[in-house]
């Protein structure tokens, strides 16, 4: 892993000032990232590819975040700067967006409410849009964990049921992805590719700030956006999301199995099948298996 020292050295040669002040943000798998600040207090952020084979994504992101952010009213981070010379790590460097995630907020429901409707006009509009894009991103792959591929994730799905058959209702589990209707000649969209609790950043008003982290987007189904639907949005939150997407059964069946597909891989990857947070995932399971 590259050192904050270097890290630090690298931001500062770039930008012209000198980044006294760094922290780690929470990362994935596939990058790492810092809060840099200087003595005028500008904050800045260094995502950090893991390894060559992630490299793509920052440079995915910093090729299509600014042509997104001309089509879309709330902010997403805008790209400073890529830096490529320091093998095997890619940086991208962009500008700080206060908020904290909707995983560490507490909505009522009224402000879900609000978040349903903001949330779905903006994936509405995401989806629609129109624009080139290198070729390599034209569709799911490597660069995306290949999100946004339904046949794709139908394997691990039924491999992450299994694993789990004892704690769910596995027969209708097995009969929900052995049924639904993959509909693979349904359009292919602009999507983000990871729309989550961690991904929606919310101000200190508690309304929808900013959707973070696109290394996953590309050329998909939009299905794999719209997980929230069922996996956080309940009653009239819910039905305020999905009436703002003109889509029929057989697509949100498609949703339902992202939903399952997430669930069942985090519950397969817990040890622990008691606890409140495995109890959650059951319980999106059977809402969207029965």
């Amino acid at each position: 892993m590259i050192s904050e020292s270097v890290i630090k050295n690298i931001v500062s040669e770039k930008l012209g000032t000198e980044f006294f002040k760094i922290q780690p943000l929470t990362g994935g798998k596939d990058h790492f990232s810092y809060l840099l600040e200087n003595k005028n207090a500008k904050k800045i952020v260094a995502k950090i590819s893991s390894s060559t084979f992630y490299s793509d994504q920052v440079k995915k992101e910093f090729e299509i975040l600014p042509i997104v952010a001309k089509n879309i009213q709330h902010k997403i981070p805008n790209p400073l700067f890529l830096i490529t010379d320091h093998n095997p790590y890619n940086i991208l460097l962009y500008e700080f967006i206060e908020g904290k995630t909707l995983q560490a907020a507490n909505l009522n429901e009224k402000e879900k409410e609000e978040l349903a409707l903001d949330l779905s006009l903006i994936l509405k509009n995401l989806h629609d849009l129109k624009f080139e894009i290198s070729e390599n991103y034209r569709k799911p792959g490597v660069h995306n964990w290949q999100r946004g591929d339904d046949e794709y994730y139908l394997k691990d799905t039924y491999e992450q049921i299994d694993k789990i058959k004892n704690v769910i209702d596995y027969p209708k589990a097995f009969f929900f992805l052995t049924t639904f209707s993959l509909i693979n000649e349904h359009t292919k969209n602009f999507i983000h590719g990871d729309i989550s609790l961690s991904n929606l950043l919310i101000n200190e008003d508690n309304k929808l700030e900013s959707i973070i982290d696109w290394g996953l987007c590309s050329i998909g189904s939009p299905a794999c956006d719209l997980v929230m639907a069922y996996n956080y949005f309940e009653n009239n939150s819910r039905n305020i999301f999905m009436n703002n997407f003109n889509y029929n059964e057989d697509f949100w069946s498609i949703v339902k199995f992202w939903v399952l597909w997430k669930a069942s891989f985090e519950l397969s990857n817990m040890e622990n099948h008691e606890t409140q947070e495995a109890l959650d995932q059951i319980k999106i399971i059977n809402q969207v298996i029965f």
